[in-house]
This record gives structure tokens, sequence and C-alpha cells, in this order.
């Protein structure tokens, strides 16, 4: 149990970080275009 919670907690922060990396790489297209 001890593991599945920390994996939770783990996937938690990386999926929010992957959202910025995502909206980031939008804007950088955007300026571009």
């Amino acid at each position: 149990v001890g593991d599945g919670d920390g994996e939770v907690r783990l996937a938690d922060p990386r999926v929010p970080a992957l959202e910025d990396l995502r909206r980031a790489a939008r804007e950088e297209v955007l300026r571009d275009v």
C-alpha cells in the first residue's frame, strides 16, 4: 500500500509539469507564427 501511495504522489506533480511544458511549447509556436 505504501508503494502505491508513493507512486500516486510522484505522478501528481509530474502531470502539471507536463501541462506547463506543453503550454510553453504552444506559446512559443504561436509567437513564431
